[in-house]
């Protein structure tokens, strides 16, 4: 039987080198994309050339019908499911003043309320000895000047981690990454002196890049964490130690 891997917010930045890790690791992959069609089918193609099995399905995971279209999308071709990604996330950086409450509404469906219900209806479709992945935020830890729907959200995935391994046990095993300052299109806007700022700011002197988070993702997915749930690991440089 196949490994198989549901990936959200797959097609670029974190989502995509997730992917590309799992896939070299040998699992059948299912990515989920929102808007990122041409990198999608970029990723796609990539992987396809490698002999790798992946499928693609665009959909929303902010609502019933768009998880629901992932679910359906990932048993018509898989019967059992290993790993869950739930890495979707939408950043905003509003300042408290001008929230509004549909923008805290839809960060909070998208980065929080879209990876607790996928992975509901998921759920009877996991494999024993399965592992669900959570992307937080070291934002979740210490805060933004920025963007609090964003940072309340993250923060809210640590409760969701912590309180689902321990209802889903000992069949189900779920952990979170923490990244910090990774070099996505986040940063992509950052002026020359906001780059030096932050890895002036990171104890290991650089940016991290997508990679590295990939590679924390995989382990906490992997056998050689069968001992480990409920916990967040820090890919951050040393910006917080946890």
């Amino acid at each position: 039987m196949d490994k198989v891997a549901v990936i959200t917010g797959g097609a670029r930045g974190i989502g995509s080198a997730i992917a590309e890790e799992f896939s070299g690791r040998g699992f059948a992959l299912v990515v989920n994309y929102y808007a990122s069609e041409d990198k999608a089918f970029r990723l796609q193609a990539n992987l396809e050339k490698k002999g790798r099995d992946i499928s693609l399905v665009q959909a929303d995971i902010s609502t019933r019908e768009g998880r629901q279209k992932i679910v359906n999308a990932a048993l018509k071709k898989h019967s059992r499911i290993a790993v869950l990604v739930n890495n979707a996330g939408w950043r905003t950086t509003q300042k408290f003043t001008e929230l509004d409450e549909e923008t805290y509404d839809m960060s909070m469906a998208i980065n929080l309320k879209g990876g607790i219900f996928l992975t509901q209806a998921l759920l009877p479709h996991f494999q024993k000895g399965a592992a669900v992945v959570f992307t937080s935020s070291v934002v979740g830890f210490i805060g933004s000047e920025k963007g609090l729907d964003y940072v309340a959200a993250k923060t809210g995935v640590i409760g969701a981690v912590r309180t689902l391994a321990r209802e889903l046990a000992p069949d189900i095993r779920v952990n979170a990454v923490a990244p910090g300052y990774i070099d996505t299109e986040l940063l992509a806007y950052d002026t020359p002196d906001k780059r030096r700022e932050r890895i002036e700011n990171t104890p290991l002197k650089r940016i991290g890049k997508a990679e590295d988070v990939a590679r924390a993702v995989a382990f906490l997915a992997s056998d050689q964490a069968s001992f480990i749930t409920g916990q967040v690991l820090h890919v951050n440089g040393g910006i917080y130690f946890g």
